[in-house]
């Protein structure tokens, strides 16, 4: 190749752009001048990227460990995917469930740097298989993002762009050190300030983001969300009608829902150790909504329990004075009252987050929290407003985006459960529009009308995370992309355990890693363990998703290594592979009935652009939020999904009880269907388990009487 390739650093979500010039057998990187996310600077981990390339720690080609054996043994391709095919099929056929269309004996754990093109065949191959327990790396940093955001604006992605920041007026970062772990994003958090904009920060250490806030609030770790009920309330009372960007006055929700002295709110069942979450619920007036006729729904005049949403935020998030909160977060009272006051007479800004908050006890709430802040100033939608998940992976967006996690089908569709034997069963419990979606999404997955029955279903509730996976001793095969959770997540002790029952584990990595080695160790181990090596980034074509939404493809500027295949030839491989073992019977229906965008395997071709450009077509046409998609191979500024709009709501005006966000969690046909949220219909702040210290909210029941209940049903990992 001659001259400069277009490539995206793989490292965090920030997405930058990279020139890469592999002349005289090297890599050779500098920043993309023309990006307009980084604008040709990079931070050090991205100038440094093509070491990667050059490690001596790469595979370089397929290597088997023998059940019991002490060295590894070469493999051809053919020898390492047909082994791990029959493998895969015997344990699929052996722990079958003709009642779920799945299998318990299978997990798949992708990474977050993996490609937009090779999560998607990943997580449809995981599916075809009847695989339930399917996970990446986004569990351990930003679940609590997904679920929060998912239940207060309807898709958990950052509403605005890096590029927006300059317009704020004032930026509250919460957990967050952009300065140290994202700096490209820090350039545009600098220029906001140039340009007028207060910087808040409320971290309990002193970082180096910290050192140059015009108020820098240290509170007790954990206690975001009584600092953030403080800025609600204090917004509240600045407004005196109805919020901006809001129809709360349009709604009312039963009172019952509100919180009460003892620490639950109502409909909590003492029997089941949780809530009827029937109490939380809109009531849509229906002379405002034009229903054919008052019997359809409730008035609110004719319901004697029920206050509009505005009025429930009032006397929810009034408790939360300056003097309850100084007590509850331990930070001057002074401090809050001054962050409240700049940001209510602003009121314009962003609000930055990271794994300091989400990765709380309460990450969800404090998540959801900062959601209904940014609503009732009108931030998720206008100029220089937003939320912004700061993001540690370059792909963690797009792997979340394409169904990489258990409960959810690629676009933000609910993966169906055995209480939604049909389509229209799914329809009647999720609503019209995903129904409709997944009614798009199956004809590109499945050569049958009947594709719904094909999809495995998981019984309702059951975790299948993967700190739940590796515990559960029925999994017996573990496919990893990209992944190392020996390396990081689970304690190390749990997860060597894990591996040491398996029958068979399949890595498939550009790198010699701890997980591929376990067995070191535990030489005494039967489990199988096969390395597939996988080409890097820069040998590769695909796209990638950042933090703001930018999808940005990529083409390879030079050959793999050794005998490494990129990701994308390594899955259409082994599912050919695995329909190879396929036979007449139903357990096999899924795989023979699949439909599937690559053709059989050509070792020399198939991880080529083309083949790249024909799984992001794919992508385009199976996946609603990801539609237009394919006009991003020409666009080397890329393309933002939803529609290539920037700004999420300015796309999807998201058909909820308030238009464009969830105030109360709960949909405006009065079901709850927010099982994320299942500890309350609105944040609230309780102290952690252990936590020696009381809450003046409740003090005689400081807890989350939900996750108590968890905790003492043994039902709740908690790592």
């Amino acid at each position: 190749m001659v001259g400069d390739a277009n490539v995206i650093c793989p490292h965090c979500a920030v997405g930058c752009g990279l020139l890469a010039d592999p002349s005289d057998g090297e890599i050779r990187l500098r920043g993309n001048p023309h990006h307009p996310v980084n604008g040709g600077a990079l931070c050090v981990r991205g100038a440094t990227a093509a070491f990667e390339a050059f490690s001596r720690e790469r595979v370089l080609e397929p290597c088997i460990r023998t059940p019991g054996g002490r060295n590894w043994t070469p493999l051809s391709w053919e020898e390492a995917l047909t082994r791990a095919a029959d493998a895969l099929m015997q344990i699929r056929r052996q722990s079958w469930s003709e009642r779920q269309r799945a299998t318990s004996g299978i997990a798949f754990l992708g990474g977050a740097t993996a490609m937009n093109e090779d999560v998607w065949l990943f997580t449809r191959l995981a599916r075809h298989l009847g695989v339930l327990a399917i996970d990446h790396q986004g569990r351990a940093c930003h679940a609590a993002t997904t679920a929060a955001l998912r239940a207060t604006i309807g898709w958990p992605a950052a509403t605005h762009d890096y590029t927006d920041l300059p317009s704020a007026r004032w930026v509250l970062v919460l957990g967050s050190n952009p300065a140290e772990m994202h700096p490209i994003a820090a350039r545009w958090l600098r220029q906001a300030r140039l340009n007028g904009a207060r910087l808040i920060v409320v971290d309990p250490r002193a970082s180096r983001t910290a050192s140059a806030a015009d108020l820098h609030l240290a509170i007790r770790p954990g206690t975001d969300v009584a600092f953030l009920g403080a800025l609600i309330r204090g917004v509240l009372e600045h407004t005196p009608g109805n919020p901006l960007d809001t129809d709360a006055t349009r709604f009312v929700a039963r009172a019952a829902a509100l919180h009460s002295g003892n620490g639950r709110f109502g409909g909590w069942n003492e029997s089941t150790g949780g809530y009827d979450t029937s109490a939380w619920r809109y009531l849509p007036d229906p002379a405002l909504f034009g229903f054919e006729s008052a019997s359809r729904m409730p008035s609110s005049a004719g319901d004697s329990g029920a206050i509009t949403v505005l009025e429930a935020l009032r006397v929810h998030f009034g408790r939360y004075t300056p003097a309850v909160t100084a007590a509850i977060t331990q930070c001057d009272e002074e401090l809050i009252a001054r962050a409240g006051a700049l940001i209510c007479e602003q009121r314009r800004g962003a609000v930055l987050f990271s794994q300091g908050l989400a990765q709380q006890l309460s990450g969800v709430a404090s998540v959801r929290a900062v959601t209904i802040l940014q609503a009732l100033l009108g931030n998720l939608a206008a100029p220089g407003g937003g939320i912004y998940p700061m993001k540690g992976h370059a792909n963690v967006q797009g792997a979340t985006d394409l169904g990489g996690l258990f409960a959810d089908l690629p676009g933000y569709l609910p993966a169906p459960t055995m209480d939604e034997p049909t389509h229209g069963a799914y329809e009647k419990r999720y609503g019209t529009a995903p129904a409709a979606h997944l009614r798009e999404l199956l004809p590109s997955w499945y050569n049958t009308p009947d594709a719904y029955r094909m999809l495995p279903r998981r019984d309702a509730g059951v975790n299948h995370s993967a700190g739940a996976t590796l515990r559960n001793p029925a999994t017996r095969a573990l496919i990893l992309l990209g992944q190392n959770p020996l390396g990081g997540g689970a304690p190390p002790a749990v997860v060597r355990a894990a591996l040491a029952r398996l029958d068979l584990l399949v890595c498939i990595d550009p790198f010699w890693n701890e997980t591929a080695r376990f067995w070191e160790t535990v030489p005494t181990t039967r489990t199988e363990v096969i390395v597939l090596p996988a080409s890097t980034f820069t040998e590769r074509a695909g796209s990638r998703t950042n933090a703001c939404r930018r999808v940005q493809f990529q083409r390879a500027c030079r050959k793999p290594q050794g005998m490494s295949r990129p990701d994308l030839a390594i899955l259409n491989d082994l599912f050919h592979a695995v329909r190879a073992q396929t036979d007449d019977s139903q357990t096999d229906a899924a795989i023979r009935l699949a439909r599937w965008p690559l053709p059989l395997p050509d070792s020399a071709g198939i991880g080529n652009e083309a083949a790249c450009l024909a799984v992001l077509d794919d992508i385009d046409r199976g996946c609603h939020l990801y539609r237009g998609v394919s006009v991003t191979r020409h666009r080397p500024e890329g393309w933002h999904w939803p529609g290539g709009h920037a700004r999420l709501l300015d796309a999807h005006k998201v058909p909820t009880a308030t238009g464009s966000v969830r105030m109360w969690a709960g949909p405006a046909d009065g079901r709850w269907h927010d099982d994320a949220v299942p500890d309350g219909p609105l944040p609230e702040y309780y102290e952690p388990p252990a936590s020696p210290f009381a809450t003046p909210l409740h003090p005689a029941h400081p807890h989350n009487p939900v996750l108590e209940s968890a905790m003492q049903s043994r039902s709740l990992d908690l790592t």
